[in-house]
């Protein structure tokens, strides 16, 4: 996988906050990722909550912020509501799972749906820190 560095450093970032729920980074943690090592990850709550699963990530064309596409069904699936969450909501916690700390499930189903055309979309190896800001 051509991730496999930027899976390394989250891994280490997972690893250094074992003690805890949520690691303390700085806000552009994520962009030593690429999409692949985001999409398929489960979501949490600082609860540990089961949330949800990425299922994308997009970019804001006006803001140029990225965000997580979220699969809110029970499993995820074809008929489950998406969702577009900012990336500077969400932690790398245990187990690379993504913590969004002050949400349930009530909460992300309240959020407006994804709307495909709004954002674009970035695709396999992309790597964040190639985000034009």
């Amino acid at each position: 996988m051509s991730g496999t560095r930027s899976l390394a450093a989250f891994g280490l970032a997972l690893a250094l906050g074992a003690a805890t729920s949520v690691v303390a980074v700085d806000d552009a943690w994520y962009s030593r990722l690429n999409t692949d090592d985001l999409v398929g990850r489960g979501v949490t709550n600082a609860s540990g909550e089961a949330l949800a699963e990425i299922d994308g990530v997009v970019v804001d064309p006006k803001t140029k912020d990225v965000y997580v596409v979220l699969s809110l069904g029970d499993p995820p699936g074809l008929d489950a509501k998406e969702v577009a969450v900012p990336m500077s909501e969400l932690r790398p916690g245990a187990n690379q799972v993504l913590v969004l700390s002050r949400a349930s499930k009530q909460d992300l189903e309240n959020r407006p749906a994804y709307v495909e055309g709004q954002y674009v979309p970035l695709h396999g190896s992309q790597s964040l820190a190639e985000v034009p800001r």
